[in-house]
């Protein structure tokens, strides 16, 4: 029992020590129709872009630690945790869906893997979803689902496990999925 109770212990912790970067056992595959899922789809550019720290989950997860120093001997904290989101502006060069302004604000929570701690500015085919849409589907074996954010603002379109819709514009994930919005109608 004892054993047991050490053991998902070190699980919890170690999901907690390692952040975003184990949330997934695997990488699903990007799927361009998911696009489907969008309430809007833009080209534009990203601008005060930052990540979002929860003070609450890093002093609890702080407390943890220093409760549990044996768990985390060994360990590396990333100083991220599975909270933490980035906040960014969208300045929109082209609309391809939806009715939005000519700037976006929208959050992303790539919980699955983390955000990057610096975005360059641009362009990017962006896929954004409203509070309440539906998200794509699972497609891998596991995922850490968390709340909106923020609501009230856009959030990046992203199926759980893969790659999110902010893509190059002119990568071919971008190239395909204009064609799926044109060949829909948007």
């Amino acid at each position: 029992m004892r054993f047991l109770a050490k053991t998902i212990l070190t699980a919890i912790s170690a999901a907690y020590a390692f952040g975003p970067a184990q949330a997934c056992v695997m990488m699903a595959d990007f799927e361009a129709e998911d696009v489907q899922y969008a309430d809007a789809v833009v080209i534009g550019r990203i601008q005060n872009y930052e990540i979002v720290k929860d003070p609450k989950k890093h002093e609890e997860h702080e407390a943890f630690r220093r409760k549990h120093p044996e768990i985390f001997k060994d360990v590396k904290s990333s100083g991220r945790l599975l909270s933490d989101y980035a906040r960014f502006e969208i300045r929109v060069d082209e609309v391809l869906r939806g009715n939005v302004d000519e700037v976006i604000h929208a959050t992303w929570d790539n919980s699955t893997f983390g955000e990057p701690t610096q975005m360059p500015t641009g362009p990017y085919l962006i896929a954004l979803r409203k509070d309440g849409s539906p998200l794509p589907p699972l497609r891998g074996p596991s995922a850490t689902l968390l709340p909106d954010p923020e609501p009230g603002r856009f959030k990046v379109l992203q199926a759980p496990c893969a790659k999110a819709f902010i893509l190059e514009h002119d990568s071919q994930y971008a190239v395909e999925v204009r064609s799926l919005l044109s060949a829909s109608g948007k």
